[in-house]
């Protein structure tokens, strides 16, 4: 979809225009590893994990945000900014790995800020909705980060945020990631309440996968074996659409997971949580 790049310089101070791409210069660090972004890459097109992730999150988005300007922060290679800029939604992406903005603007994000949310001065009261994908579980003081990422949302903005779910899944692909933890609905409500959130739709995801996960990461974890060295191939073979264990009934439960998503259903158990909360 061709969209004509927004006039950030009207919404943040602080930045600077390099090659069509907005950067920051003082950054500050994450919990991410170096490669990150680029083993991401090699997955992200190929995976039904993303591409189911990323249907789910056009569909609350559209439900909650019609016709907003979405921030997606800490948005990696673009991926999420990706699947909403083709369905027609308006959105500037925040990322401070200069590897992961870099992707995104190949990958044809036409709003690209290098940086992170801290570190720009945004326009007060001009986001109107934002989502977080996969970060908050890198941040030490979670509910401090979501609060500072609420100063500049409007009253009554809509927060969308997805983590890795259940502390009983807990692996070294997690400390491999830079987690610090993983959630429950309960602790991911509590974070938005002690942020400034009000909760107004949460749900699992991928609903089948905690008991492959515990085979394939938890107990070989507690076992000292297949350490997160090997990361990067096992999130190959597991998120590749050629790995048959990702058809038939998986395939099939996605997509029944999806209609329940669209029907702002929830799931009752999975390895991910999406939660949505409206600014107080």
């Amino acid at each position: 979809m061709n969209m004509t790049p927004l006039k950030l310089n009207e919404l943040v101070k602080g930045v600077e225009q390099r090659n069509e791409m907005w950067f920051s210069t003082n950054n500050a660090a994450i919990s991410y590893p170096d490669a990150g972004n680029d083993e991401c890459l090699t997955i992200e097109d190929d995976s039904f994990w993303f591409k189911h992730r990323n249907r789910c999150i056009i569909s609350v988005v559209n439900h909650f945000s019609p016709g907003k300007v979405f921030w997606d922060i800490g948005g990696g290679n673009g991926y999420v900014s990706m699947g909403l800029q083709n369905a027609g939604i308006e959105t500037i992406l925040v990322e401070p790995g200069e590897n992961g903005a870099l992707n995104a603007q190949r990958r044809g994000i036409k709003n690209v800020i290098c940086s992170t949310l801290e570190n720009i001065e945004v326009v007060p009261d001009v986001i109107e909705a934002a989502g977080m994908f996969d970060v908050i579980e890198h941040i030490e003081d979670d509910v401090e980060f979501m609060q500072k990422t609420a100063k500049p949302m409007r009253k009554g903005a809509m927060v969308y945020v997805t983590v890795p779910a259940l502390g009983s899944l807990w692996s070294g692909d997690d400390i491999y990631a830079g987690h610090y933890r993983r959630y429950n609905l309960k602790m991911l409500e509590e974070t938005f309440l002690k942020s400034g959130f009000e909760p107004v739709y949460s749900t699992y995801l991928f609903m089948l996968f905690p008991i492959p996960v515990t085979l394939m990461r938890r107990i070989p974890y507690l076992l000292r074996i297949n350490g997160p060295s090997n990361a990067p191939e096992k999130m190959k073979r597991e998120h590749s659409k050629e790995n048959p264990d990702n058809r038939g009934p998986i395939a099939a439960t996605l997509k029944w997971e999806l209609n329940r998503v669209n029907q702002l259903k929830k799931m009752p158990v999975g390895t991910t949580c999406l939660m949505i909360g409206r600014k107080k």
